[in-house]
């Protein structure tokens, strides 16, 4: 039975893994060329024109036969010399944000590939053809090692740094329209800012409603971060609290209530979002069984079907 088990739960972790893994190297793969693309245009400010450091010699040398000749020739203020090029504020920026946009960009496929062998790995080694004592053995041996090593949090972290590279890139866009032209960029970072603003709104929603089904990868560091946060206040004046009642008798109520939220804010913490979003389901109202009875009972058509249904529906 534990075999069984074991290798349906192995075979769901796999295919998630695989599937993160895909949709991040086509994503990473149409990103990257596009960033690639700008950055074509954009690394060359950079560095010197050659045909401006051209330009620049040859007026000197013109400028230097008509002075042999008692001629007086001034090199056009356009021409630059080459001794003093500097790229400008904008020009670095923008290259900078892009450049590591698109190495973040390669580094989400490069890790996205190795957990596609972790997962071929994993599979190889727990699916062996031992005895099943041996096989049992094997795979709790690995399994307690992906726990332990919390391949979970590497395999959210690649969508994340995904993320921060699209943010990396947007933000090299709005800083080379601003130089370009103004009107673009009002139309471009309105729209980026209504991107960003709905990026935030659905990364707060599971911590305010634990059956949002809209998420980002940032979603349980915005559920976890205010526990982290109260935590330290909420124990300090616990403490104060508990010496004035133990010493003085007084503000029991109060350090009672710090005491149960301390222990509300453990339990939140120990359970995870996950747990904690599968307590507040069994702590529903009535009215979800009755929502979904109904819903289950529209949704038969056949007789034994409904013979079943309400066969169980009075076993319950």
């Amino acid at each position: 039975m534990y075999l069984e088990r074991a290798e349906e739960e192995d075979r769901r972790m796999v295919e998630n893994w695989k599937g993160d893994a895909d949709g991040i190297l086509v994503f990473t793969g149409l990103f990257s060329a596009s960033v690639a693309t700008f950055l074509g245009n954009t690394y060359q400010g950079l560095q010197l024109n050659s045909q401006d450091a051209s330009a620049f010699y040859l007026s000197r040398i013109y400028q230097q036969s008509a002075s042999g000749n008692g001629s007086q020739v001034s090199i056009p203020s356009t021409i630059s010399d080459p001794a003093t090029f500097s790229p400008s504020t904008t020009t670095v920026w923008v290259n900078a944000l892009w450049f590591l946009s698109l190495v973040i960009s390669l580094t989400c496929a490069l890790l996205a590939t190795m957990l596609q062998q972790w997962a071929r790995h994993y599979l190889r080694v727990t699916q062996t053809r031992y005895q099943p004592y041996k096989r049992a053995r094997i795979r709790s041996f690995y399994a307690e090692g992906v726990e332990k090593f919390r391949v979970s949090w590497a395999v959210d972290a690649l969508p994340t740094l995904l993320h921060l590279s699209v943010f990396l890139f947007y933000a090299g866009l709005s800083a080379l329209l601003f130089s370009v032209n103004l009107t673009i960029f009002k139309v471009v970072v309105s729209w980026v800012a209504l991107c960003l603003s709905l990026y935030v709104v659905i990364t707060i929603l599971p911590a305010v409603f634990p059956n949002s089904p809209y998420r980002t990868p940032l979603s349980t560091l915005c559920w976890m971060a205010p526990l982290y946060v109260l935590r330290p206040p909420v124990n300090v004046l616990r403490h104060i609290l508990h010496r004035l009642f133990t010493r003085f008798g007084i503000l029991s109520p109060v350090w009672r209530a710090l005491s149960e939220l301390r222990t509300n804010l453990q339990v939140l913490v120990t359970n995870g979002m996950v747990k904690s979003a599968e307590k507040a389901a069994m702590n529903q109202p009535l009215d979800a069984d009755s929502r979904a009875l109904a819903w289950t009972y529209d949704s038969l058509d056949e007789d034994h079907e409904l013979e079943q249904f309400l066969a169980g529906v009075s076993v319950c």
